[in-house]
């Protein structure tokens, strides 16, 4: 485990866990939670923030197509569905640290349309984290970058939501749809503005990420919900244009005011 911690601000990543971050606390608060597996699911999927690389959301049983060929993998869940990507389980090998920051990275083979190595940046600083993931393959393939956090849906007997300002809520196909009723699991774009997590009277969360093309909102399992940042829609993976070598995306999460 690695611990960064800037003043009242504490982050630990586990390198032996994908690099994702297993506790973040603002104050001694702690943000990040977890929730109950669904059956046949890989328990990983449901705690800390985890990274999604190089695909957010599920691929098809049937895998995708990159150029000429169809990329196969090894089903997560027990319907054939593969979910989050390839990186969010690895170890991951720390490049560089300090005591505000940590840089890692791992490494993706086969089956894999091309080798690619994925690097992540976690920084932190007072009332405030940072990270910057990116994605370096040698020949151009299907990317969509991501994070998957798990916001704890209770803080001191306040229960947490999100608030956003506007956006388009897109369905499975990334056809615009009408905006879902809670409890939500979907993806929104064209927000008007940043994304924030509130615990009344407690404690605010503004999620930053001038990259984001998308979010993906889940209120749907029981103790924790996600707002999760994307580099573009999930359905781009199989565009011609979702096709590229290097990909990055870059979030922050600051503490706020929290309103009564």
């Amino acid at each position: 485990m690695i611990e960064l911690r800037a003043s009242s601000t504490t982050l630990v990543v586990d390198e032996r866990r994908g690099a994702r971050a297993v506790s973040l606390t603002f104050g001694g608060d702690e943000v990040l939670g977890s929730s109950t597996p669904e059956p046949g699911d890989l328990a990983g999927f449901y705690d800390g923030a985890f990274l999604l690389a190089p695909f957010a959301g599920r691929l098809p049983a049937a895998g995708v197509a990159a150029g000429r060929r169809r990329i196969a993998l090894e089903p997560t869940h027990r319907d054939g569905h593969i979910d989050h990507g390839l990186v969010h389980s690895s170890a991951w090998t720390v490049v560089d640290r300090s005591d505000l920051s940590v840089t890692l990275e791992t490494r993706v083979g086969e089956p894999w349309v091309t080798p690619a190595r994925a690097r992540i940046r976690w920084s932190v600083a007072e009332d405030r984290i940072a990270a910057t993931l990116r994605w370096d393959s040698d020949l151009p393939g299907p990317v969509v970058l991501g994070w998957h956090p798990w916001f704890r849906e209770e803080l001191r007997g306040s229960r947490g939501s999100v608030m956003l300002d506007g956006g388009r809520w897109v369905d499975g196909a990334g056809r615009d749809t009408a905006p879902p009723p809670p409890p939500r699991d979907a993806v929104v774009h064209a927000l008007r503005s940043d994304p924030v997590v509130v615990w009344p009277g407690v404690l605010g969360l503004r999620l930053e990420s001038a990259e984001a093309r998308a979010w993906i909102v889940c209120e749907t399992f029981p103790g924790a919900f996600c707002v999760e940042p994307l580099s573009d829609l999930p359905t781009r993976l199989g565009h011609p244009d979702g096709a590229r070598r290097h990909a990055t995306l870059s979030w922050s999460v600051s503490r706020v005011p929290a309103p009564a």
